[in-house]
């Protein structure tokens, strides 16, 4: 399984992200791609929470969005670094 070193979470909190972001990151590292119910049960966040967190690393450009609406979205990181 995927450790995350501190050197990459102190990297994740300079870029302003809150917790929930933070560990849709580390989730997207392993998996590759997360979707909003997902996001939503990761964190036990409702929807609108999760809406907002997702569109805010896409404006970032952390995330990229694949889809366009409905259940088939998925987001994944736009840039990973495989020696992290």
């Amino acid at each position: 399984m995927w450790e995350p070193s501190s050197a990459y979470g102190e990297r994740l909190d300079s870029l302003g992200l809150n917790e929930r972001q933070i560990a849709a990151v580390y989730y997207l590292k392993k998996e590759g791609s997360i979707s909003n119910p997902v996001y939503q049960q990761l964190n036990n966040a409702k929807k609108a929470t999760a809406t907002r967190d997702l569109k805010a690393m896409v404006q970032t450009g952390i995330l990229r969005k694949e889809g366009i609406a409905g259940p088939g979205v998925r987001y994944s990181l736009t840039y990973v670094k495989k020696d992290v």
